[in-house]
């Protein structure tokens, strides 16, 4: 039968049609999957892939192994090693650095007795605090606050060029070791984060590294791998590190890039073990508990669980009021942001030095909630004293919680994972300290090591924290112990409250989808939030009518139309590639203009003042919106312009055939003078460089499907009765940056992010929620602006600038 068949088909074939596969052999490309080119739908048709069919490919052995070698792509992975080895140096030399100062201050108020010991200890204090709080005041804004609700917008699609710049990495590292050497109760994991992230922007720079920065997909890819290697730095955990990176920072993410950050966080810890050893710095002490099996009391770790989806959902709710408290309250000690930072360094530094309980930091005492002997036993006096130790455990809590509280509103560098998880194994201790009075249980400090992980888990809604707490304490034992009381208690907290992390999200105003809620925004489609002011591209449109597009659409892709009476939609254009294109076609016109016009003119060349001109023009709505301050120099104003582009390729190589000749906007026998020319040359009638300029204006730009400008043909696209719902999956999904709405062909709007952002927060509004932050915040996004131009207000902290 197959015979038959086969031999019908060959009857069937055109002559001359002949399937020759003797040669077929894959290409060295079909080694990569979709995934390892693009990160999103729209990355798919305007970025140009790698060059995946080649002509004449040489089959020599010299050809193949140029191909294994363009397949692997070896400056990559030592892009991966040095992010990873970089990450665990810095943040090494912070801890150690934040020790020394920490036991210089204990040192140096012990050395003196009575008041003046005190007056030292709380001094000192706030002198670090301050420093602290100035060096988000008078070096970077970004650098405040933790940095992971920052890198989950970035990791999402949003591009805010200075939460990635060495000024804000700077201010980062300073800041944060200034905050944590003065004792108030911050943490150091998203920093961290942030730390990493920077490190990988900025090697991104390096001419060795060019590679990474002009694929936009690579590079949120080595982003990723960053921010996995500040999560494992900082805790010494290499696979826990990743997955906590992925369930914190990312909606969706690429399974197929996953193991970027691996490798990167094999080298982060291997760096971590080995400059621990030779350094002098704290860090978790493995544990040696005994195995606990199945047994009645996993139900006492059900228990724990729900205790702490309570306490770490009643901590997201503390903090987000006194933010809220901030924001709001008319008292200068606490609105004004030097002031505040004085209060709660007096307050902290001096229960901390009266109360023998709060003397030590936070790792150490976590070694000592982890411990698997008795506090006697360890000669551990501070805890013990019969009912005492209960109590004493809830007071350390109950201050730990203010204090955290008090010191993460702050206006300086700070993370909240420390903190919390020594909350978390306080919290564990006290119900293992308890059930062991009632009961016989286990050692008490699998209970901590429990408590610790499943308050994480109900605060920053992550169940990778069990993997992060297994290579801490380098034990398995109690696994399933953990896994009960993590799951529980993200259970409990996702049910009460939202991540500690969308809270600050919330709070900030950051440009990041969260999760729909059962509201009204099912009901609605995507007719009722579209924006119907589309400032599109006509298929003639010239140099000045395109050039104010730019000034008028606030769009990351520009629409390409027919004709604007029938709004025919045809494809869209990204803008940044089309502010290049004219950016480069006006400036090759003017390189041929000086040429006639020379140099010799004291305000400067015209090339530059025009350029210059052309620049401002562009960037004069940005610059309003954003806070950008135009500089004198066009390098400067350049620089600006490509922080919010992406680098694909060399502007010239895109855009080499736009200009050939000036002469191709000379008439007949016009001839070209300059000012200090004859008006006349022969018989020929003279033009001016004004009236070619303007002819150039008015000149029609290349719009055609091989255009350099890579015009996407088929640009994402729904009707405009979809349910929000269906819009909001695609753009959490799909990556996708804005949305067309077409009907029968014709295009009648566009919805963005920040459409969907105000449609969500309108409804929250008007509604009353459970939700800690959603029924306190009112948040105003600036209108219609795209996402490569998202950038937080100037107040990019968590209270207003003063």
């Amino acid at each position: 039968m197959a015979t038959r068949i086969m031999s019908y088909l060959r009857a069937q074939r055109p002559n001359g049609l002949k399937f020759d596969m003797s040669h077929a052999r894959p290409s060295q490309r079909h080694n990569f999957l979709i995934t390892d080119l693009y990160n999103s739908f729209d990355e798919v048709e305007t970025i140009p892939s790698l060059n995946v069919e080649r002509a004449d490919v040489s089959r020599t052995f010299l050809g193949r192994m140029r191909d294994i070698i363009h397949t692997i792509q070896p400056l990559s992975w030592v892009f991966l090693v040095c992010l990873g080895v970089c990450s665990s140096l810095i943040t090494i030399s912070i801890d150690y650095v934040e020790l020394f100062m920490h036991n210089a201050r204990r040192d140096f108020a012990n050395g003196h007795n009575g008041l003046v010991s005190v007056c030292i200890w709380m001094a000192s204090s706030v002198v670090l605090a301050t420093c602290a709080g100035a060096c988000g005041q008078y070096i970077s804004k970004a650098a405040e606050g933790s940095g992971i609700p920052e890198l989950k917008a970035i990791l999402s699609g949003v591009v805010m060029p200075k939460y990635l710049v060495l000024r804000t990495f700077v201010a980062k590292v300073l800041g944060l070791i200034c905050g944590l050497g003065s004792g108030i109760s911050i943490g150091k994991e998203g920093p961290f984060v942030h730390i990493g992230a920077i490190l990988a922007n900025q090697m991104s720079k390096l001419s060795l590294f060019k590679h990474v920065e002009k694929s936009l997909s690579l590079y949120r890819q080595m982003l990723a791998a960053g921010v996995a290697a500040g999560v494992a730095s900082a805790f010494g955990s290499p696979i826990g590190g990743v997955l906590f990176s992925i369930e914190v920072t990312s909606s969706y993410y690429m399974v197929s890039n996953m193991w970027k950050a691996f490798f990167c966080c094999v080298w982060c810890g291997a760096s971590f073990a080995l400059l621990h050893k030779v350094g002098s710095t704290e860090y978790f002490l493995p544990t040696d508990f005994k195995a606990i099996g199945f047994s009645a009391e996993l139900m006492s770790f059900a228990f724990l669980g729900i205790l702490c989806g309570i306490i770490g959902s009643l901590f997201v709710h503390v903090l987000s009021n006194v933010i809220m408290w901030r924001k709001t309250t008319s008292l200068s000690m606490i609105k004004h942001r030097f002031k505040y930072l004085w209060f709660i360094a007096c307050f902290t530094s001096f229960f901390t030095y009266a109360i023998s309980l709060l003397h030590e930091t936070d790792v150490a005492t976590v070694n000592e909630m982890f411990s698997s002997k008795s506090f006697e036993d360890r000669g551990l006096d501070k805890w013990t004293g019969g009912f005492g130790v209960y109590i004493k455990l809830l007071f350390y809590l109950f201050m730990k919680i203010i204090f955290s509280a008090l010191a993460m509103a702050a206006p300086i560098p700070c993370g909240t994972f420390i903190p919390i998880f020594t909350m978390g194994a306080v919290l564990g201790r006290f119900w293992g300290e308890l059930l062991g009075a009632v009961f016989t249980v286990s050692v008490p400090g699998v209970y901590a090591v429990a408590g610790a992980a499943g308050i994480i888990a109900s605060s920053a809604r992550t169940i990778s924290i069990t993997v992060i707490v297994f290579e801490m304490t380098g034990q398995l034992n109690h696994l399933l112990a953990i896994l009960i009381t993590v799951l529980l208690a993200y259970s409990i907290g996702s049910a009460v409250s939202v991540s500690i992390y969308d809270m600050l999200l919330d709070v900030k105003g950051l440009p990041y989808l969260p999760a729909l809620q059962t509201s009204s925004l099912y009901s609605r489609d995507a007719s009722d939030i579209m924006s119907t002011n589309l400032f599109p591209l006509v298929m003639n449109s010239s140099q000045k009518d395109a050039e104010k597009v730019l000034e008028q659409s606030p769009f990351f892709y520009i629409p390409l139309v027919d004709n604007v009476s029938n709004m025919n939609f045809v494809g869209a254009v990204l803008r940044s590639r089309l502010e290049s294109y004219l950016l480069t076609r006006r400036r090759k016109m003017e390189e041929q203009f000086e040429q006639i016009h020379g140099t010799s003119s004291p305000a400067g060349p015209p090339t530059n003042r025009h350029r210059l001109s052309m620049l401002k023009r562009l960037w004069n709505v940005r610059k309003k919106r954003e806070g950008y301050e135009l500089s004198s120099s066009v390098e400067e104003a350049e620089m600006m312009a490509r922080e919010d582009q992406e680098d694909v390729q060399d502007e010239d190589t895109e855009v080499a055939d736009v200009f050939v000749d000036i002469n191709h906007f000379v008439h007949g026998n016009e001839v070209i003078t300059s000012p200090a020319a004859s008006p006349t040359v022969g018989h020929a009638s003279p033009v001016s460089i004004e009236t070619l300029r303007l002819r150039m204006l008015d000149s029609p730009i290349d719009l055609s499907p091989h255009s350099p400008l890579h015009i996407d043909m088929a640009p994402f696209q729904v009707t405009p009765n979809t349910p929000l719902s269906k819009v909001h999956y695609l753009f959490t999904m799909l990556g996708l940056a804005q949305v067309f709405i077409t009907k029968a062909g014709y295009l009648v709007g566009i919805v963005t992010k920040d459409d969907m952002l105000k449609a969500h927060h309108s409804i929250a509004e008007q509604q009353t929620t459970t939700r800690p932050v959603a029924a306190s915040v009112s948040l105003q996004p600036a209108p219609a602006r795209s996402p490569h131009e998202l950038t937080p207000p100037a107040h990019d902290s968590l209270i207003p600038a003063e």
